[in-house]
């Protein structure tokens, strides 16, 4: 396989498990130098390792992307690192279950905060780094719960309807020459894991427990600004890589 990614730097958050592993998997096959941001130290150098092993380069940042320090820092140790940041992929979010009666007002704003602000914060700091690169690329991870949702899941599809709209936004005050930024986002269908299995228990009637930490991703769909849709296999490194291409003109 080319390395397309050759000489860029990639930050990925929510990297140590699940899509985000993947991604920053993807990514450094394809000769990328990826920064693994990750709340969990153990995920997240169990995901450096696994780079490392298969012969490629990445850092381990611990992050909470809640927190303007930490995300300040994780784009500071990939310039350090990597010479800059060339592609950004916010991956980190969570979920939690319940009626909007019945939710927790801290609950709903942890998954605003993981989801939505996350994002910004990411964004806010690494576009001017892009900018010095003369462009990059975004791709923030949203959900088919932006279009088609369900019920018990109201923050979680809130904060990816919000993904969708924060996109679009954001693209069209930084697609602008000569220092391009391509942003599009990732909608994920139902993904087979134990989150998938706790949504259909809280369908079913039943009690609703702790969501688990680790889900297992399997496919995913991604649809761009515009309405451009991709569906490879490597989804966010593909996405990277067409936005990177569009925003270089390569």
């Amino acid at each position: 396989m080319a390395e397309r990614f050759t000489n860029k730097a990639i930050i990925v958050t929510g990297a140590g498990n699940g899509m985000g592993r993947a991604s920053a998997l993807a990514f450094a096959r394809e000769g990328g130098g990826v920064a693994v941001a990750d709340i969990n130290e153990a995920d997240g150098l169990g995901t450096v390792r696994q780079i490392a092993d298969a012969g490629g380069r990445a850092i381990f940042v611990q992050c909470d992307v809640t927190k303007s320090a930490d995300v300040q820092r994780l784009v500071a140790a990939t310039v350090d690192a990597f010479g800059g940041v060339d592609v950004l992929h916010n991956n980190a979010g969570v979920v939690t279950y319940g009626t909007v009666v019945d939710m927790p007002e801290e609950d709903w704003d942890r998954v605003l905060a993981i989801n939505l602000k996350g994002a910004f914060l990411t964004c806010k700091y690494a576009i001017p780094e892009m900018r010095k690169r003369g462009g990059g690329a975004i791709v923030n991870t949203a959900s088919v719960q932006a279009f088609a949702t369900q019920q018990m899941v109201a923050a979680y599809a809130a904060s990816k309807s919000a993904i969708v709209s924060f996109t679009m936004s954001t693209s069209v005050a930084t697609v602008s020459r000569p220092a391009r930024s391509r942003l599009g986002s990732l909608s994920s269908a139902v993904l087979s894991g134990p989150e998938a299995h706790t949504s259909a228990h809280c369908q079913s009637g039943g009690h609703s427990p702790q969501a688990p930490r680790r889900p297992e991703y399997s496919s995913t769909e991604k649809t761009g600004v515009g309405g451009a849709r991709w569906m490879p296999s490597a989804a966010s490194a593909a996405a990277g890589r067409a936005a990177y291409t569009r925003t270089s003109g390569e």
